[in-house]
């Protein structure tokens, strides 16, 4: 993405079902170890809520979900935001060193 200061890779985990570029051996083992990575609490944000708390993320570069663990109510508006859009590697524009 343009304005994410890293490269980001857009997959579903529950739907991607190879990746058509390499071998199936190497396509499962990648989609495996993509699979473990969101499941594992090492790179997820857990937000404990306070009373006025506001949470905001962007979807083009988080993968969120709800917990169902919270007690109380809990008021949610989704808003979209203008943004660049997302650079895939035939959109790519390589820029020459003057």
């Amino acid at each position: 993405m343009r304005d994410a200061p890293h490269d980001s890779l857009y997959i579903d985990t529950m739907y991607a079902s190879r990746i058509p570029e390499l071998r199936r051996a190497e396509s499962d083992a990648l989609l495996g170890l993509f699979r473990t990575m969101v499941a594992d609490p090492t790179y997820a944000y857990r937000h404990r809520w306070s009373v006025g708390d506001l949470a905001m993320w962007d979807n083009r570069c988080t993968l969120h979900r709800v917990a169902s663990d919270f007690v109380g109510r809990r008021v949610i508006h989704r808003v979209t935001v203008a943004g660049a859009r997302p650079v895939g590697p035939r959109d790519v524009v390589v820029a020459e060193a003057p």
